[in-house]
């Protein structure tokens, strides 16, 4: 769905910002009202937006399809989107959808798409003043999608099929201090995706992936809803692909105003019993959590980005040999943290770089340019925790880094533990004979740099790229005097 879609959509509540909260009862020149403000948004295309008095609320029905170009060569089929909306008083809308959906998009033979919901029902409370939802839920029933994209050059064609059982979804949002804070929570239950490609000469590429639920957590802090808004409402009432040149200041001082957007973010996705499968192999997952936290998201920030990946069981018969079986990976951790880079103003660079008009539309030097910007005290990128665990072996990370800029190597310290090592050796004693003197070679070198850990409990390689800036000490040892030449 193209930004230009989403912000139809958008403008749909957004629209209810500056449209008058009337007394009931609901009359037809309120109704008159509330749709001339939206036409605002949509412009007076017949058949865009309606606004019908229905009891004690208004019917409001937005159809993007009169909206979209007269010479469009791909048929499109969508569901008008209806809402019932009863004024509140005090800025407040109460909102209400109960509807199925469906999309068709069809522009043979190159691609078609069709996506069905059988059916979405979500309430709400719109704040105008807030320029958000103060609350509200959904729940879908059964999504849907089949999309075929072919290659006319080259006669390759791709398959997506996607579905999901149910969707759950919840959301709060209140005024802060630097303007709204929101939180929401996602479970989806029943998921699966299917990805074919059939090259032309060769054999198919197939790709399932499935998964029994994915639950979400997000925040938002200080998000700028005034600026948002306003960027919507540009977008909409004047920005298409042929009118953006002439549009482009404009555009671009909305951008501006809206950047950083907002001040923090955080998010926790739990994925649970996943299945991947392709060709001969079968990825389980128990578990997969990704956390994301990014604060001061304006002139300094600090981003911090943890995966945990559990119950990792690898099947292929045919590709896995059984040598490897307790090498393989059942746990895999990491945690790490970026510091010292400044968001703001490189994004204002590239928006006052951006060129509508000419080719590129981006300078060719802005790469050199934007660094300075992003980290001109350089960046320091921390692995809290590293930790991969398997039958044989345990190992475990930490260290830190830093960049100076994008051309001198980086300095920084680290180290890394093992336990199991002659479980490690044990293993490729399994090898075929013709592979194992290579593997024991390589195994002999790398622990042979290694030292005892403290409580004997396996090896410890201390790396030191601080000490001497361009070389890498491993427990004392300069690597680059020992590379060949």
């Amino acid at each position: 769905m193209s930004f230009r879609s989403r912000a139809l959509i958008a403008a749909l509540f957004m629209g209810l910002v500056a449209a008058p909260a009337p007394a009931q009862p609901v009359t037809d020149s309120a109704a008159a009202t509330i749709e001339a403000d939206l036409q605002r948004y949509f412009g007076k295309t017949p058949g865009v937006v309606q606004v019908n008095p229905e009891g004690k609320a208004y019917a409001v029905t937005l159809d993007p399809t009169p909206l979209l170009p007269p010479d469009l060569r791909a048929k499109v089929e969508l569901t008008p989107l209806r809402l019932s909306v009863t004024a509140k008083g005090e800025g407040l809308w109460a909102v209400k959808q109960d509807q199925p959906l469906s999309l068709r998009y069809t522009d043979a033979p190159r691609h078609s798409l069709t996506l069905t919901v059988d059916r979405v029902l979500a309430s709400g409370i719109y704040d105008a003043k807030l320029g958000l939802f103060r609350e509200a839920q959904v729940a879908i029933r059964k999504v849907a999608n089949d999309e075929t994209r072919s290659d006319a050059a080259t006669g390759e064609v791709m398959r997506h099929v996607s579905a999901i059982q149910d969707i759950a979804w919840r959301a709060q949002a209140i005024a802060g201090s630097t303007g709204a804070d929101v939180t929401d929570r996602t479970e989806m239950i029943g998921v699966s995706n299917s990805l074919s490609i059939a090259p032309v000469g060769a054999p198919p590429f197939t790709l399932d992936l499935r998964l029994d639920r994915i639950q979400t957590e997000r925040s938002l802090t200080g998000l700028r809803t005034e600026a948002l808004h306003d960027l919507v409402r540009f977008m909409v009432a004047n920005v298409t692909p042929a009118t953006l040149p002439a549009q482009q200041e404009g555009l671009r001082q909305r951008l501006l105003a809206l950047v950083p957007g907002v001040e923090r973010i955080s998010h926790k996705a739990i994925h649970s019993k996943v299945s991947i499968q392709s060709g001969g192999l079968t990825l389980a997952l128990d578990r997969a959590t990704l956390t994301m936290e990014a604060e001061g998201l304006s002139e300094t920030a600090n981003a911090r980005q943890s995966w945990l990946i559990e119950g990792i069981k690898p099947e292929a018969p045919l590709l896995i040999p059984a040598w490897a079986g307790p090498l393989l990976p059942d746990r895999l951790r990491l945690d790490i943290q970026l510091g010292g880079f400044h968001p703001a103003a490189p994004l204002r660079l590239i928006i006052g770089a951006f060129d509508a008009g000419a080719v590129p539309r981006l300078p060719a030097d802005l790469r050199q340019r934007l660094w300075p910007l992003l980290a001109p005290e350089g960046l320091d990128l921390t692995v809290q925790a590293l930790e991969l665990r398997a039958p044989a072996y345990l190992a475990q990370g930490s260290g830190a880094m830093h960049f100076t800029d994008g051309a001198t190597p980086p300095t920084g310290r680290g180290a890394i533990t093992v336990e199991g090592w002659d479980r490690i050796a044990k293993a490729l004693e399994a090898l075929p004979e013709a592979d194992r003197p290579k593997a024991n070679a390589a195994l002999a070198l790398i622990g042979g740099l290694g030292r005892a850990a403290p409580d004997g409990r396996g090896l410890v390689w201390d790396i030191d790229a601080e000490t001497r800036p361009g070389t890498v000490l491993v427990n004392g040892l300069d690597l680059s005097r020992r590379a060949p030449k």
